[in-house]
């Protein structure tokens, strides 16, 4: 997994997103910009980018969707890293010191090499006039995009320092190694200032456990004509299992599959009882007899299962979903879980 951290980013340089290639109406960025979801840090970051506002369309969808790339990746490493142990956390650190940043930032000198781009075209020429032309809009994109590989690379270092005793730290010399230029005199990244991160529901429990969950493929409780039984809802009894695992593992059932009730944690369990569906973990109808199975029928039996109620917040997820989506899009264990349709 650890090698395709960040790698997202090449979408950029010559994976399908690349700024110089596309060119959509004004309208049609605005429409994209309302359509990006970008998810809130589950890490305090260490550093942000103080950049000139983008003053197209263009530039300020591209600016926005590189900020979405940002938060994910570095959610998504956090997230592998602290669930590692030692020798996996050290590969998982060292590969995208040694591997993926820097190959990013080769590629990335180079094309802006080859588009005649190292010389910043977004700022002000003598007279204080911007020319909002194409080179402006590529300029400004694939810039931003050279400072926050920069930041990327010293969030790494400096949240994981016994596992990158051997990476530059200098940001000077970061600067030449890959972009051959100094650091800008007005530096572009900045200490960050300190969010308001929601702690892992996981270190909000009052009595931690070091029970292992013990994967149970089937019903477990007692059986309830109003209950559809677990053969009847669950499509793959495997794929099932690693979902559940990872709902002990974030800390949102016990090891006797009990749901953990702490602040907030009812929205989000009900939450995810919407992507799994959406994922396709459940079987679409009954055949003894024939009838469909509706969401609120495997809400039902995932309540009974967990040992909770959340009728009440399945049933206003939509009211609210946008920011439902934040928070699912930030939990990159189920985002990575395999979807079965």
């Amino acid at each position: 997994m650890s090698n395709t951290l960040f790698s997202s980013f090449r979408d950029f340089i010559h994976n399908g997103k690349e700024p110089w290639k596309a060119n959509f109406t004004k309208a049609k960025y605005n429409e994209q910009v309302l359509a990006l979801a970008i998810p809130t840090y589950n890490t305090q970051p260490l550093y942000e980018l103080t950049f000139p506002d983008p003053l197209t369309e263009k530039a300020n969808y591209y600016k926005k969707l590189i900020d979405q790339y940002a938060v994910q990746e570095l959610n998504s490493f956090h997230s592998i890293v602290s669930e590692s142990k030692d020798k996996a956390r050290l590969y998982q650190v060292y590969f995208p010191l040694s591997r993926t940043l820097p190959g990013l930032m080769n590629d990335l000198n180079n094309t802006l090499e080859t588009l005649d781009l190292t010389n910043p075209k977004y700022e002000p020429d003598a007279n204080g006039r911007i020319n909002l032309t194409d080179e402006y809009d590529n300029s400004y994109i694939l810039h931003y995009l050279k400072h926050e590989l920069i930041r990327i690379y010293l969030e790494v270092i400096e949240h994981y320092p016994d596992y990158a005793k051997d990476a530059e730290k200098d940001v000077n010399k970061l600067y030449i190694k890959f972009y051959k230029h100094v650091q800008p005199p007005v530096p572009v990244i900045t200490d960050a200032p300190t969010l308001e991160i929601e702690k892992p529901i996981a270190e909000q429990k009052v009595k931690a456990t070091d029970k292992a969950l013990q994967v149970m493929k089937r019903d477990f409780r007692t059986e309830k004509d109003s209950i559809l039984s677990y053969k009847e809802v669950v499509k793959d009894g495997s794929k099932f299992a690693l979902f559940e695992e990872k709902l002990f593992q974030s800390g949102f059932i016990d090891s006797e599959y009990n749901a953990i009730e702490s602040h907030g944690s009812k929205g989000k369990l009900a939450a995810i009882y919407h992507r799994i569906i959406e994922k396709g973990y459940f079987n679409e109808r009954t055949f003894q007899p024939m009838k469909p199975i509706q969401p609120t029928d495997i809400r039902a039996f995932l309540d009974y299962r967990y040992n909770t109620n959340l009728s009440q917040q399945f049933r206003r997820y939509k009211q609210n979903e946008e920011k439902h989506k934040e928070y699912l899009d930030s939990q990159y264990w189920l985002d990575s879980l395999p979807t079965l349709r």
